[in-house]
């Protein structure tokens, strides 16, 4: 089941985070929505405990009301208190690679990157939305909506509720993706490969016979990869010692027939 977790400061945003919350229950009844540890086990880090309930998330929502970065005690900014629950939260949602969308409610702004520590910073670069009140609370959390079914895939796939040409768009990006990734991945192993046998081929290089005759293995399966299979186990033959002297002998005797 999908986890949203939702950060807000109770004493700026309680009600709209409950309306916020609320909402996003009706339109995505599989998903678990968490915005509270209200319940911290006595004798429990609270740091673990929130640390542990974010990284379980798939997305976390942070609201962020006018007063989020100068809310203080006693003069301090809460942000500037590394134990402050806000920013444990985005802190490890940031460090843990968790999707962060900071939600802008009562015509907030999105901090500036001067306002917050360091450990936040990356913060401020994340894509913001806003969630304003009546007429426009429940267009935007539509909005919202739509746009977490793709983030955290709750509900099922989103692609059905996407126009036919939306839909066709993202496929195409999709399988663009793959195909740019197969090509990558088929790089870097022939110049891993290219190297290891250069490395064979060097004497300069102690490498072991048995890595040698594996990789020659390998370059029997390559289109082309024939003849340098066949210099491979020239290599391994006349260095090598031993059964893998002997195998890649008759392997260099069965190619060249």
């Amino acid at each position: 089941m999908p986890k949203v977790f939702v950060s807000y400061r109770r004493q700026e945003s309680q009600d709209v985070t409950g309306r916020i919350c609320d909402r996003l229950q009706q339109a995505l009844p599989k998903t678990d929505i968490f915005r509270d540890v209200d319940s911290i086990p006595m004798g429990q880090d609270f740091r673990k405990v929130l640390e542990s309930a974010v990284a379980g998330c798939d997305v976390v929502l942070v609201v962020i009301g006018p007063a989020w970065t100068s809310a203080a005690v006693e003069g301090r900014r809460r942000l500037e208190d590394p134990n402050d629950y806000v920013r444990i939260e985005v802190e490890t949602a940031l460090r843990r690679g968790i999707p962060v969308v900071p939600l802008l409610v009562a015509n907030a702004g999105m901090p500036k990157e001067n306002e917050l520590p360091e450990t936040l910073r990356e913060f401020v670069f994340r894509n913001a939305r806003s969630v304003r009140p009546d007429p426009d609370f429940h267009g935007d959390m539509d909005r919202l909506v739509r746009e977490l079914k793709t983030l955290s895939g709750a509900g099922g796939s989103s692609l059905p509720e996407l126009p036919r040409e939306e839909r066709r768009v993202v496929l195409v990006a999709l399988i663009s993706a793959i195909v740019v990734g197969l090509a990558l991945t088929s790089l870097y192993a022939s110049q891993a490969l290219r190297v290891m046998r250069q490395n064979c081929q060097s004497e300069r290089h102690q490498t072991d016979p048995s890595d040698c005759y594996k990789t020659a293995r390998i370059y029997e399966w390559i289109p082309l990869g024939t003849k340098d299979a066949v210099d491979l186990y020239e290599t391994v033959c006349s260095r090598g010692v031993g059964p893998v002297k002997d195998q890649a002998c008759s392997r260099k005797s069965e190619l060249e027939r």
